[in-house]
């Protein structure tokens, strides 16, 4: 440029001064801190100096009944409970200032056009977002808001075309609101974006200025049912002080350098209303271990827009500014003492506590399991739980599956039913990496629909990729885990087998049909009560084709259903005391049928013939000619004793009565003589 001259600072020459760029992570529960006015406040508390919001004259003779704005209404005050509409004519903006420019960018925002500029600035600096059309391109010259019928499109600012009014994945009626121009056609998406007709051109003169407050909620589900964010949706649906747009508007007329012609307002009458919490200064001591006086608690809160009165009784009445929708109750307030007052400045204390914590029985479960899998040489793999549509499919799985309603990208939009299809991205990682030898197992959820019900299980898998992890591999760690927890009641059932007659094996829809990915024959189903509860085997090379690894060596895999697990570990041993008093025995010698366990009876005689049977042991068993065809003698030695005295004769002779009894009766025994 002319006005530079050579060996001048390029800093001044590109417009660059000393400035600090603050990113802010602003947490979803405090709104008010979504813009520069609002952090201000809260630093300026921090700091001790007075805050002061920008100082504007106000809007005075203004036409608040314009004829031009008659069609102004809002036809969905639940939705919308504030909505300021203002007119300008003939305008013609100054080109946006250096500051500004350079303010906008640094915030990570384009310049547009200086009106576009304007409503951009003051989103940042006040936290309202305002919406300028250009007032000759609205039909009829004015908008209104409704709800959006069903089917609705429009053209937004990004080029897309938007359908609106649709009920969402659950069936649930629309909420979507829109903003209508004069013939009641959408020109824009209410508190998200605009519409394309309708925006801010180079030629635009008359500007038509919308601010309003909108619903949280409703902004929120329209925004993820259609996909699109903005700077905007993002501040309404966290909340927007509806008192903030007055300010805002006259603001926007200063920054604009004029005045509108005229303006309409529509709102609830309640929309700016405060909301008041009795504060008890005991309380707010009690909680904190502190013993901070009523005159410190107002002097915190009265910096950052709260007003508080002391009522007596310890109790302080404290009225909530707008720009503060987080401050519902009263440990909410005694929250934003504690933090002017300094989380530093509290003093710690230990709770007194006689508790202590335990891990649940799956938790401990779980841990073990790891603790011992890890010393086969495995490694702890963290798979996503969602996969991208037909993922599954290519391993045999043909659901149905769960798909999640507004997926962030549509590679992660459907859950898994199985957990080996994040152990085959994890081994293609590897591979891809010239790991190829590699142990991994997974602890996670598994999801599947039955019916209309959603099923969430618990899951364990272990992909065995070392040289020689084969089928008999694979088996091995199986056993290995058996062994470890004692596993009970389970057998391993040919995979082959069971699909040449699953009715044999389960009812008409019992059998699952997420055990897949494994080769047909050189696999087997782990198998309790009639219920699969794991797959064990090699992994087929199709299901590794179809995923883009090409190995020329065998992959073991297991998988197991941990909830269904935990039910066939063995109860836990319980230790009891041992009667000072002296024992009784007796023997028992029962003619029983083969088909009848040693077990069983044992188990009957132990626990559910009297509680001073203290154990009942098999010592013989017998077979002879004297015994009817296909029975044998099992004889039992029966320990009894009391706890509190010594069992009698009668006693003794009862328990043995009642043990004959129960055995006779419930197995078609008969005692030996």
């Amino acid at each position: 440029p002319d006005h530079l001259e050579v060996g001048s600072s390029i800093s001044r020459a590109l417009g660059i001064v000393p400035d600090v760029v603050f990113d802010l992570a602003i947490e979803n529960n405090r709104p008010d801190a979504n813009c520069v006015m609002g952090v201000a406040r809260d630093l300026a508390a921090w700091l001790k100096i007075p805050f002061s919001q920008p100082n504007l004259p106000e809007l005075a003779n203004i036409d608040r009944k314009s004829s031009q704005l008659s069609g102004v209404d809002v036809g969905c005050l639940d939705q919308c409970d504030r909505l300021f509409v203002a007119l300008y004519h003939s305008v013609v903006p100054k080109p946006t200032s250096e500051l500004i420019a350079r303010r906008l960018n640094l915030a990570g925002m384009r310049c547009v056009s200086p009106i576009v500029d304007i409503s951009n600035y003051l989103m940042l600096e006040l936290g309202q977002p305002t919406h300028p059309y250009d007032a000759d391109a609205l039909a009829g010259g004015t908008i209104s808001v409704r709800l959006a019928g069903t089917g609705e499109s429009l053209m937004t600012l990004d080029g897309v075309t938007r359908v609106l009014g649709l009920p969402d994945a659950r069936g649930r009626q629309s909420t979507d609101v829109v903003i209508v121009d004069g013939h009641d056609r959408p020109v824009g998406v209410a508190g998200i974006m605009g519409g394309e007709e309708s925006e801010i051109k180079v030629s635009t003169k008359n500007i038509l200025l919308e601010l309003a407050h909108f619903d949280p909620m409703t902004i929120a589900r329209t925004s993820k049912r259609l996909g699109m964010r903005s700077e905007a949706s993002a501040r309404f649906e966290r909340g927007v002080d509806p008192a903030i747009i007055e300010l805002t508007l006259s603001r926007f007329s200063e920054m604009l350098g004029q005045q509108p012609v005229g303006i309409v307002e529509v709102s609830k009458p309640s929309a700016t209303k405060k909301m008041e919490i009795m504060l008890r200064v005991s309380r707010l001591n009690q909680l904190l271990g502190t013993s901070i006086a009523r005159t410190e608690v107002a002097s915190k809160l009265t910096p950052i827009g709260f007003d508080v009165q002391d009522i007596g009784d310890g109790t302080l009445k404290v009225v909530v500014p707008t720009n503060r929708p987080d401050v519902e109750r009263e440990i909410d307030v005694i929250e934003e003492v504690a933090r002017h007052v300094g989380y530093r400045t509290i003093d710690k204390i230990r709770p007194n506590s006689k508790l202590t914590g335990t891990l649940k029985p799956s938790q401990k479960f779980r841990r073990q399991l790891a603790s011992l899998v890890v010393g086969l040489g495995f490694y702890e793999a963290w798979c996503a739980t969602l996969l991208a549509p037909g993922e599954q499919e290519r391993l045999g799985d043909n659901g149905p599956f769960l798909e999640v309603e507004n997926p962030l990208a549509q590679e992660e939009s459907v859950l898994r039913r199985s957990l080996l299809p994040g152990l085959i991205r994890a081994l293609r990682f590897n591979i891809n990496r010239k790991e190829e030898e590699v142990r991994f197992f997974e602890f996670g959820k598994v999801f599947s629909l039955k019916g209309v019900e959603i099923s969430e299980t618990h899951r364990a898998a272990f992909l065995l990729g070392h040289y020689g992890d084969d089928v008999t591999a694979a088996m091995s760690v199986f056993s290995k885990i058996s062994d470890y927890f004692s596993l009970m009641q389970t057998s391993l059932v040919n995979c082959y087998e069971i699909e040449l007659g699953k009715h044999e094996y389960f009812e008409d829809g019992a059998f699952d049909e997420s055990w897949t990915g494994l080769h047909p024959t050189r696999s087997a189903y782990v198998m309790s009560k009639g219920a699969i509860v794991g797959q064990v085997g090699e992994i087929d090379r199709q299901t590794l084709g179809k995923s883009g690894i090409e190995l020329d060596r065998p992959l073991g895999y297991l998988e197991l259903d941990i909830d269904r697990l935990m039910g066939l570990l063995p109860a836990p041993s319980v230790m009891m005391p041992v009667s000072q008093f002296p024992m009784a025995e007796v023997d028992l010698a029962f003619e029983v049928p083969d088909s009848v366990s040693v077990w069983d009876i044992e188990n009957v005689l132990s626990h559910e013939v009297s509680v001073h049977v203290v154990a009942a042991r098999l010592f013989d068993v017998w077979r002879g000619e004297t015994l009817k065809p296909g029975f044998r003698s099992l004889a039992y030695s029966v320990r009894m004793s009391a706890m509190d005295r010594t069992l009698s004769e009668t006693d003794i002779a009862e328990i043995r009565e009642r043990c004959i009894a129960v055995v006779e009766d419930r197995f078609g025994s008969k005692l030996r003589s």
